[in-house]
């Protein structure tokens, strides 16, 4: 076999080969076929060697019941999509009440904090104001005393003017 300036040995085997494959590949009736067997239209992972991953599926080779798989396949999928969003709402609703009881628990401590400010405020306010009291208390008492009793004053007793002057 010549070929032209692009052609190689090796394309010259292969075609060598295509050529005694179709001359072997013959019918019970004696008749050679001309048209090499057609690949599967479908993938078909019996004939691969590889490994597959778990998300893999294996399909039926009749086109009616792939159909079918199909269709549950998608119905499953549908199902799993509609689990995924009330899932999800449901956490959501769970984070929306926890943020609510988050909210009601810190207003409560602030009114609770509030009070006791007011409340230290108020005693506050009153022992300024009974000490304040207490010492105008202890200022009247004292001028009252003072006024009324004379203690300040030495009281002259008959004896002590006679000599004194």
């Amino acid at each position: 076999m010549v070929f032209g300036q692009g052609g190689s040995e090796m394309e010259a085997k292969r075609l060598a080969w295509e050529a005694n494959a179709r001359a072997e590949m013959m019918t019970s009736s004696g008749q050679i076929i001309k048209e090499p067997l057609k690949p599967p239209t479908h993938f078909d992972s019996t004939r691969e060697i590889r490994t597959l991953g778990t998300g893999f599926y294996q399909f039926s080779s009749e086109e009616n019941e792939r159909q079918k798989q199909q269709e549950e396949l998608k119905s499953a999928r549908d199902a799993t999509l509609k689990e995924r969003r009330k899932a999800e709402r449901v956490k959501e609703e769970r984070k929306e009440r926890i943020d609510e009881r988050r909210r009601m628990v810190l207003e409560k401590m602030e009114r609770v904090k509030r009070k006791r400010v007011e409340g230290q405020a108020e005693n506050f306010l009153k022992n300024i104001l009974s000490a304040t009291s207490s010492a105008e208390k202890a200022d009247d008492d004292e001028a009252h005393s003072s006024v009324n009793d004379n203690s300040d004053t030495p009281t002259s007793t008959p004896r002590e003017s006679f000599y004194s002057g």
